[in-house]
């Protein structure tokens, strides 16, 4: 389980749309009434609420890193070439070939591939078959090691049944090698034979309405629960269970794996400046076009705003982030995360908040930081520092607020701040002489004087004056108007009293 966060709502040009035609609905009523004062004060007055909540949003985008400082992983290429074939979109600018899609199942991916000097010719020669190689790649893992698929290895080795050797793919078994290797290393905080608890909790493949299990459901899937109870075999590739209902869920090693193949495959073909990633997973080669190393960015743990809360500088490096905010439901006041604790078949129940692992190989660290997830903030700390691991932690504490525990050597980059008064205080300035000035222009165009009543003008409507009129001292001819065929009424009136 996990604290609950507070929801937040980001300002979007929707709702400013909304309040420019609320402003301009309640001038124009107020203009019809007559009240030309009120409605220009009113006009200001929504304005400079308007003005307050652009200020607000632009400070928020501020307080982030600003444009360019982070490598396009942050946000998906949004304009390019689809490939007919993939789906996928080739895009290019000065600087960098990006091929981005999405891929087993809703998953989605980038690959950024530096127009480096060296490789600025090789790019243009095999520019139209990236996106077919890299969905190949990708492809294959998808093909293997889905539990959506029901022909893929895992989900066939999933309904053997039987004590004998199960063949499988050769990527198949050494990615299940891989995984109980962290196992081991591990203590069995990662397992990939938790499927079945995944299943329970209803964060699986099939679905169904949320609900707490029993005690009785969780201990009996416990009992076929273990990656002692696995076997594999690399020649010839197989794998082997020691009880009929055990299962197995690549998901917490799989998406590195991607990451690392489309890798090897850019690296076999020539290329050595190049960034991947995978569901947030990813792998750094080389440099960007202008000498810099890559700079990725860490999510904020939070799962009603996207934030970036830290930049990470990669050389030549993997990185792999698990959370418990990106899968989640919540049942009365209880809020049930994804990652589940191989030891209690529950959810985590801790402080920590995100973890985010170096390591030679995205595998590796997509493995180890599943690891150190289910561990928490003490236990997983202590296991990195003992296994010499990179670690970015972020808790969660009891009200909410987000401190960060690291290795020295985990290497943060300075966070390049946005100008706040270049980029928010001036444009909001303009924006706001510029609403002013078009005010002013109608009003002249119009032909009317920037006076009115002080609204008693409804009341000479009805007869009457009020004594707001007596005190105007500025009145519109349209007063004047009223005041006079008032006066004329009332003369009439009692001459023929």
């Amino acid at each position: 389980m996990l604290n609950k966060a507070p929801q937040f709502k980001q300002l979007s040009w929707l709702d400013l749309a909304g309040h420019w035609i609320s402003t301009w609905s309640i001038s124009i009523i107020c203009l019809v009434g007559g009240t030309r004062t009120r409605a220009l004060l009113l006009h200001a007055l929504w304005h400079v609420i308007i003005v307050a909540f652009i200020c607000q949003s632009h400070l928020l985008k501020a307080s982030r890193l600003s444009a360019g400082s982070v490598s396009s992983i942050i946000s998906p290429v949004a304009s390019g070439t689809q490939d007919k074939k993939t789906g996928f979109t080739l895009s290019e600018d000065d600087d960098a070939v990006r091929v981005s899609g999405t891929t087993m199942g809703p998953i989605k991916f980038n690959v950024t591939i530096a127009k480096s000097e060296i490789q600025i010719g090789l790019l243009n020669s095999v520019k139209p078959l990236l996106a077919q190689q890299i969905e190949a790649e990708l492809e294959i893992v998808n093909r293997l090691m889905s539990t959506y698929l029901a022909d893929s290895d895992v989900s066939r080795f999933n309904r053997h049944e039987t004590a004998e050797w199960f063949d499988v793919a050769p990527e198949t078994a050494a990615v299940v090698e891989n995984a109980l290797s962290v196992s081991r290393l591990s203590q069995a905080a990662f397992d990939i034979t938790v499927g079945p608890l995944v299943n329970l909790w209803n964060f699986g493949p099939t679905k169904k309405e949320n609900r707490i299990p029993s005690e009785a459901e969780i201990a009996a899937i416990l009992e076929y629960v273990g990656y002692e109870k696995l076997s594999v075999e690399l020649e010839p590739p197989r794998l082997r269970k020691d009880v009929s209902d055990l299962q197995i869920d690549l998901s917490g090693i799989a998406k590195g794996y991607a990451v690392d193949r489309v890798a090897n495959l850019l690296s076999q073909n020539g290329f050595y400046d190049f960034l991947v990633e995978v569901g947030g997973e990813v792998v750094a080669r080389g440099k960007k076009r202008n000498g810099s190393f890559w700079v990725v960015g860490i999510l904020q743990p939070n799962p009603f705003v996207t934030s970036v809360g830290h930049a990470v500088r990669l050389q030549e490096q993997a990185m792999a982030t698990s959370g418990d905010y990106e899968n989640f439901y919540q049942i009365d006041d209880q809020v049930f995360s994804h990652t589940i604790d191989p030891a209690t078949g529950r959810p985590t129940n801790h402080a920590l908040a995100s973890v985010s692992i170096i390591a030679d190989t995205c595998m590796e660290a997509d493995a180890l930081a599943t690891a150190v997830l289910v561990m928490g903030p003490e236990r997983g700390q202590a296991f990195c520092e003992s296994n010499r691991i990179q670690y970015l932690m972020i808790v969660r504490n009891t009200n909410g607020e987000l401190t960060h525990l690291k290795s020295p050597e985990f290497p943060i980059a300075q966070i390049q701040q946005a100008n706040t008064f270049a980029n928010v205080i001036l444009p909001t300035i303009f924006v706001f002489v510029i609403v002013m000035a078009l005010m002013a222009v109608g009003v002249m165009f119009g032909r009317r004087k920037i006076q009115g009543s002080c609204g008693g003008i409804a009341s000479l409507k009805s007869g009457s004056i009020s004594p707001e009129c007596s005190m105007c001292s500025n009145p519109t001819q349209r007063c004047e108007t009223l005041k006079k065929e008032i006066e004329k009424r009332r003369s009439s009136n009692a001459a023929e009293s």
